[in-house]
Parts: C-alpha cells; structure tokens; sequence
C-alpha cells in the first residue's frame, strides 16, 4: 500500500510504504475508532483477512490488526450497521459465497464476523438504506449468478437472507442513487460480460 503525502502549496512530495497482505483490494479511509483521525482498512484478496491501519495523526499509521475474512475479500464498506454510532465491517468474500459483518466493539476493534450467503462470486458489496426505515442494508452483485441480493436489516447488526433481482450477465459493481427525483433509491449496475 501506498501513501503520498503533500506539503502546504506543492505538489505531492513522497510516498509512504505500508505492508499489506497478498493482493490487497478493497480500501476504506474512515475513522473506526472514534479518534477523529481517518484510519485504513483494506481487504487482502490472497490471505484472506482484513487489516485495520490506525492513524497515529501526523500522517502515518501503526502496525494493522488483523481480522480473518472469508476466502477471497474482495470489497469493503465501512458503516455503522447496528445503530450504536460505531462504524462496522461488511465485506464480500467472493469465494465463499457470502458477505461477512464485523460489528465495531467500540475502540476500533472488531467481533469475529457473522456471514450471510449471496449469490455466486460476490465481488463488490455496497451498504445503503434502500427501503427507507432507517437501517442500513447489504446490495451485492453476485456476477456468477447474474442477480443483485439485497440483505434487509433488522435492526440490530443482522441481515434477513437475501433477494435477488435478475440482471443480465456478470454485474460486477453498483451504485445506489435517486436517478428519477422521487426521493427512493434506484440501482444501477454494471454488467461485464
């Protein structure tokens, strides 16, 4: 991984290099610990983990802990998926068929992830209230299976199993937004093959 920092007026200066496990692809910039400090999170495709990169405040970052994943993580979303003003984990573990959730403890660490099944070769995950109530749900294409899943949330840092919503062939990514001005959130996907 990594890092460029930029003096005040210039452009960027140096890079900062921080090691990663195998094939590092998913990436979040958000503070999980409460500090007011943005921290790292990336998921390690080929060692199969997460690691967590704490932000010292003066640009660099202490050694990653590291959190067992499913087998191949691919994508990563930080959000507070429990209603307790703590950020959390959802990952898609794109070999393993599912997306996995590691709730925040409250210090940045997180619990032992619970997993959900999906479809076939989830590769990117998104976390987004698409039904309006409030709690943020899980939408993964599974490009396998042709199919968008969307996990509802209970409420409490847990998922209903998922829905599936035929698309044509290998949807790899999606974006959630309004695109028809009726304040309800439509999706938009990407179909590679």
């Amino acid at each position: 991984m990594l890092l460029y920092s930029k003096a005040y007026g210039s452009d960027y200066l140096s890079q900062v290099i921080y090691a990663t496990g195998a094939n590092p692809v998913g990436l979040s910039v958000v503070d999980v610990n409460n500090d007011n400090k943005p921290d790292i999170t990336i998921t390690n495709y080929g060692a199969h983990n997460i690691r967590v990169y704490f932000n010292t405040g003066n640009g660099t970052f202490v050694t990653p802990t590291i959190y067992p994943a499913g087998v191949s993580p691919h994508s990563l979303r930080v959000a507070d998926v429990n209603n307790d003003n703590k950020l959390d984990i959802v990952v898609s573990n794109t070999n393993w068929n599912n997306v996995g959730v590691l709730l925040n403890t409250g210090t940045g660490t997180f619990q032992p992830q619970i997993t959900y099944s999906t479809g076939i070769r989830p590769l990117f995950v998104d976390v987004e209230d698409v039904n309006r109530d409030g709690k943020p749900d899980i939408v993964v294409p599974n490009a396998s299976s042709s199919n968008i899943g969307i996990l509802f949330n209970i409420g409490n840092g847990t998922f209903l199993p998922q829905i599936t919503y035929a698309t044509t062939s290998s949807p790899l990514h999606t974006v959630i937004t309004d695109v028809n001005g009726d304040n309800i959130p439509d999706l938009i996907t990407t179909n590679y093959s």
